[in-house]
């Protein structure tokens, strides 16, 4: 039988799983376990924590990928967000 250092509530951990798996990021392990369980928890805020913030750097970057689709052409992708908007900025020399 595991110490009950070692031991732990998988409720609590199906439970965050489900958060994170439905897209709430903000769901955590709780910081006071220790041992095993506690390397099992740190380890998966840690996780859970990188993904919210990929998630985050991914939404930011939207806007960008919404200026590429209203250029179809590809040309103006190269010059970033603001390309295609207003005047070209290609040369005409």
């Amino acid at each position: 039988m595991p110490d009950a250092v070692d031991s732990f509530d998988a409720t609590v951990l199906l439970g965050v799983l489900a958060q994170v798996r439905s897209g709430d990021f903000s769901a955590r392990m709780p910081l006071d376990w220790t041992g095993v369980a506690g390397k099992v928890a740190d380890g998966l805020n840690e996780v859970v924590i990188a993904n919210q913030a990929l998630g985050a750097e991914l939404s930011g970057s939207a806007e960008w990928s919404a200026s590429r689709a209203s250029c179809p052409s590809g040309w103006c992708s190269a010059a970033g967000p603001s390309a295609g908007r207003g005047a070209s900025s290609r040369s005409t020399a």
